[in-house]
């Protein structure tokens, strides 16, 4: 019996491995790659930006784009995981961080709904940004342009 409760004592105190998941985000598609299990997954971006463009345009349909990525990872774990989303996308990671607040009503929505789906999985989430050539799916986007 108290061999079970050492044993028992010791599983609570092992330590939680955090998932590293790296998302980014093309006009025409979006990809994540989980670390821990290998997963890489390119999926075609059913939100494209169409002409005419402007810049306020582009960086919201930017920040659109990374937000599918995430929610797309984020659906991708198990429920109760601890989880790094890493990101090159500054805009994406600080709003999710709630260090920067947007009044855009569709990156609104898109941020409630990441929030949402964190919450219903139990996910611990952290969001981490990374210069670009550091993203290990920005990379595989870049690897798939080229062909």
């Amino acid at each position: 019996m108290e061999n079970l409760t050492i044993l028992n004592r010791w599983r609570s105190k092992k330590r939680v491995q955090k998932i590293k998941i790296y998302t980014d985000a093309e006009i025409s598609c979006i990809a994540y790659i989980n670390v821990a299990t290998g997963e890489e997954k390119i999926i075609a971006n059913p939100h494209k930006l169409v002409p005419p463009w402007n810049y306020s345009v582009i960086n919201e349909q930017i920040t659109l784009n990374e937000f599918n990525a995430i929610y797309e990872a984020l659906k991708s774990v198990d429920k109760n995981t601890v989880i790094e989303i890493i990101s090159d996308c500054k805009s994406a990671i600080e709003i999710l961080r709630k260090e920067h607040k947007t009044h855009n009503i569709r990156i609104r929505h898109k941020k409630q709904s990441i929030h949402r789906l964190i919450k219903r999985e139990n996910l611990k989430v952290q969001f981490t940004w990374v210069p670009r050539e550091e993203n290990l799916a920005g990379q595989l986007l870049e690897k798939r342009m080229r062909g």
